[in-house]
């Protein structure tokens, strides 16, 4: 993790509501730890989410795919930053996610995992999660819903790049407490300034390169493919993307992802620097 509030690198292990700061957690800088250490880091919390890094090697999960866990309360979704998982769901038959796919797994429904070679994801669960280990037989159902682009099991890199030249935006993840979008944006493109009161936001970026500038004094982020970049409520930031390519990023935001537009608004509080 890079945290931004100087130019130096700095660890840091959680964040709270109070004392969050803007930061960039870095794919490359997190896997390059010696690998007998803990395998789930945990990152950030966001409100409504813990998110971790997680490091599998095969034979770690659930092997032969017998036992699994549920989370009975809510939502998990992860994203797969290196290596390949099959994954099995409820009733459902098995699938593969690969670098950059997007897996949901919805609240109260069974999972499997099982790395086919040492592999890593970041993962969302719950910040009041409470799992247990249970005993599952995979299925044999179609895998429902992938004819649309909303709450997929599996979101392959592949085909949010491909949505992704439909539109600018669309929302891909839209559940009680989380909304995850798909942003396209060509170079030179900078977001309106605005901020978030009432909740944390987080962006995984998918393809390009980004640059955030982050509160009053406009400290910058940035940001590259695989990164996810962190940034507490109340802190004004606009986006930006540079260099030749277009950038595709992935907004992490309560559901209502209500904006308080801070660029000549007179009526806007004051941001967090």
């Amino acid at each position: 993790m890079v945290a931004m509030s100087n130019p130096t690198t700095q660890e840091q292990s959680a964040y709270s509501d109070n004392g969050a700061l803007p930061a960039v957690f870095r794919p490359s800088t997190l896997l390059s730890r010696p690998s007998g250490g803990p395998r789930s880091r945990f990152l950030f919390q966001d409100g409504r989410n813990q998110v971790c890094l997680q490091r599998d090697i095969p034979g770690d999960l659930e092997p032969a795919f017998t036992k699994g866990r549920i989370n009975r309360d809510s939502e998990e979704f992860w994203i797969v930053i290196s290596g390949a998982y099959q994954v099995a769901i409820g009733t459902y038959s098995p699938f593969r996610a690969t670098h950059g796919d997007i897996v949901l797994c919805p609240a109260g429904m069974p999972q499997l995992i099982s790395a086919l070679e040492p592999s890593a994801r970041f993962v969302s669960t719950g910040c009041d999660e409470s799992t247990r280990e249970i005993t599952q037989e995979t299925g044999s159902d179609p895998l429902p819903d992938q004819e649309t682009y909303k709450n997929r099991f599996l979101s392959e890199n592949s085909f949010l790049s491909e949505l992704s030249k439909r539109a600018r935006r669309h929302t891909i993840i839209v559940t009680d407490k989380n909304r995850m979008s798909i942003i396209r944006e060509s170079p030179g493109t900078t977001s309106k300034p605005h901020r978030h009161d009432d909740f944390d936001e987080w962006w995984y970026i998918a393809q390009g390169e980004l640059s955030f500038a982050v509160g009053e004094k406009s400290i910058k982020i940035q940001a590259c493919e695989g990164d996810i970049v962190f940034v507490p409520r109340g802190s004004q930031h606009s986006i930006t993307t540079v260099n030749g390519d277009d950038s595709l990023r992935l907004p992490v935001t309560a559901v209502g992802d209500f904006h308080i537009n801070t660029n000549g608004d007179d009526l806007a509080p004051s941001p967090r620097t």
